[in-house]
């Protein structure tokens, strides 16, 4: 049976949550609110918290995909060819992961500036510029030349690399 247990002050089955790393564990915490581990419910409740996310992308026209914990955005450049078509696309990115990393914490959730990646998509045959760094928290972020999204790998270019 799964189930969403909310803890109540007195509970004698309470859960206290601990980390170790290399050898060296933290105090005890009480955790306010749990999904038992293995639940099957816990990937569909994930999937429920993280919906935000999806409001948040699509007021900035972007799309999102969520596979566990790592989020792609999608955003399109009406013309990529055009200087200023593509600092206003970058412009809505930046304010759409920005609006995200307030998002995060009021959630107990932390978008990891170092770890966060773009790419711009572009075919060969279509002219198009070189896409500028962005700007991330406090980390500017140039664009990849290839990404990795369930296992497949692609390049700037579409292109899937085997």
């Amino acid at each position: 049976m799964c189930q969403i247990r909310e803890c109540r002050p007195g509970d004698t089955s309470v859960s206290l949550q601990t980390v170790a790393i290399m050898g060296e564990k933290s105090e005890s915490h009480t955790l306010k609110c749990r999904v038992p581990q293995g639940s099957a419910l816990a990937s569909k409740l994930f999937t429920i918290y993280m919906l935000p996310i999806g409001d948040i992308s699509h007021r900035h026209n972007a799309q999102v995909h969520l596979y566990a914990d790592d989020t792609h955005l999608y955003i399109t450049c009406p013309c990529p060819s055009d200087p200023t078509a593509l600092k206003e696309t970058l412009t809505k990115l930046e304010a759409c992961i920005g609006e995200i990393q307030q998002w995060m914490p009021l959630n107990e959730l932390k978008l990891n500036d170092g770890k966060t990646e773009f790419m711009a998509l572009q075919l060969k045959n279509v002219p198009h510029l070189e896409a500028p760094n962005i700007n991330i928290g406090l980390e500017k972020i140039g664009p990849s030349s290839n990404d990795c999204n369930l296992g497949v790998i692609i390049d700037s270019t579409l292109c899937p690399l085997m």
